[in-house]
């Protein structure tokens, strides 16, 4: 028996609550996974989820086998898609904007699903960010 491949209702209810706050421009994958680990570190996935744990190898065992949010690799390559095929979520494209005299900078956002762009202070680091959330 091996780990399951697809998101549970309570994968995607956690994920819902972490992005829930974050209407606007959403979150990275990396904050969505590092938020959910802290603010829901004793949940459990099912009993008939879960592989035995004879049957787990060190070297390909998740960091967090019983969370319903196993790994970072598990939100981003199942949890986050199968949303996204739901319509719960979608993807925004950030990038940066030029500084202004007054050391504003307005960041241009882009809505992948509905083609819609505006341009907000964002404060990003990087110079483009793809982030999650919640589809209004």
């Amino acid at each position: 028996k091996t780990f399951i491949r697809f998101s549970t209702e309570r994968s995607r209810e956690l994920v819902r609550e972490i992005l829930r706050p974050h209407p606007t421009i959403g979150l990275r994958i990396q904050d969505i996974y590092n938020k959910i680990q802290q603010q829901f570190p004793d949940e459990a996935e099912k009993d008939s989820f879960i592989p035995p744990e004879s049957h787990l190898s060190q070297t390909i065992r998740p960091p967090n086998p019983t969370h319903p949010i196993r790994s970072l690799r598990h939100l981003k390559v199942t949890v986050l898609p199968e949303m996204k095929d739901l319509g719960e979520v979608h993807q925004v494209h950030i990038r940066q904007g030029t500084q202004a005299d007054d050391g504003t900078r307005l960041d241009r956002v882009n809505y992948k699903q509905h083609g819609g762009e505006c341009w907000l202070p964002t404060g990003i680091k990087m110079a483009q960010e793809w982030r999650w959330r919640l589809t209004p």
